[in-house]
């Protein structure tokens, strides 16, 4: 167990492009302004699609170190 958690501390933060680019795509009243969004619509796709391959990939991490837990 104590090897796990050594290796989750080892693995480097990630920050994803999805949450600035919100920011940068919010109106004065916190919505998604469709306009930047369109404008920008390869960025929106491109962070959207790193996104989702973290969340695939954080996912599997999960499911192997349960895997382990369980033995």
């Amino acid at each position: 167990m104590g090897d796990i958690v050594k290796i989750l501390k080892s693995v480097p933060e990630v920050k994803l492009r999805i949450i600035p680019l919100t920011w940068e795509l919010l109106d004065e009243n916190g919505h998604i302004d469709v306009k930047k969004a369109s404008y920008n619509a390869k960025e929106v796709d491109a962070a959207l699609e790193e996104a989702e391959s973290y969340a695939q990939s954080t996912e599997s991490a999960v499911s192997h170190l349960n895997n382990l837990l369980r033995q």
